[in-house]
């Protein structure tokens, strides 16, 4: 069963004093993959009507617009018409082999080369130098759904975005390739932007983790981009440092 969905999304921004010589980079276009599709694109910018369209390191598309003359202002819409494909469920059970199997996997250095880009432990994503060891009589799915729990319970955190970062640590620091995910929200109706994790398991692939919300990923998620780090995903840039500013910004979407 697939299903379409027009998202939109809206940012603004307004100066305190007029603005020269800055750019803004937008990653907000969800990326095509085997459980979503792109069907169509529009952007709307009030000050400029030419827009950069250009890919990131890792290939995700970005859109830059840079003001041919001061602004005191900054508007842009985007619209995104997005096929989604029933996300496949998985069996994570295993037999006390098959969880020796992937635990040696991980262990091996052909393997941690493989995932070196994301397994580079971020000290800034030990928020409270917290430490979680993995209990290898259980699969690595299990001690990951464990340690997304953990994470939400720890009074040290305060906010979403350090319990990601925290379990994205603590996921890498028991050797789990993980990736920093920004994308959409399908809730209540409308989509917002979001953030999750997906880790690498073997025989799997990757997985993705809700750490916000204590979930597993399903077709409610549409996915704009990963990266190594919470700020390779930001939906949002200032390319050259500009004057203080007030800004605001919103997401909303329709099903079709």
């Amino acid at each position: 069963m697939k299903t379409i969905y027009t998202i939109t999304y809206a940012y603004a921004k307004t100066f305190k004093q007029p603005v020269s010589g800055a750019a803004w980079s937008f990653l907000v276009t969800p990326e095509n993959n085997n459980t979503q599709k792109l069907i169509s694109s529009h952007f709307k910018v009030i000050i400029n009507k030419n827009l950069i369209e250009d890919f990131n390191n890792s290939k995700h598309k970005t859109i830059t617009i840079k003001p041919n003359k001061m602004v005191s202002y900054l508007n842009f819409e985007a619209e995104f018409k997005v096929e989604i494909k029933n996300k496949l469920s998985h069996n994570f059970e295993f037999t006390t082999k098959q969880i020796a199997l992937n635990y040696k996997t991980i262990s091996s250095e052909a393997f941690k080369q493989k995932f070196k880009l994301f397994l580079n432990l971020n000290p800034e994503e030990s928020l409270n130098n917290e430490t979680y060891s993995f209990n290898q009589d259980i699969s690595i799915f299990k001690n990951l759904e464990s340690l997304m729990h953990a994470t939400n319970l720890s009074k040290a955190l305060k906010s979403s975005e350090e319990k990601l970062k925290q379990f994205c640590y603590l996921s890498k620091l028991n050797h789990i390739p993980t990736r920093f995910v920004s994308g959409y929200f399908h809730q209540n109706n409308s989509f917002k932007i979001h953030f999750w994790a997906t880790c690498y398991l073997p025989s799997f692939g990757w997985i993705g983790f809700d750490v916000i919300n204590k979930s597993g990923i399903n077709s409610n998620y549409i996915k704009i981009s990963h990266g190594a780090t919470f700020n390779d995903c930001l939906p949002v840039k200032t390319l050259i440092s500009s004057n203080n500013y007030h800004s605001k910004s919103h997401q909303n979407s329709q099903q079709q």
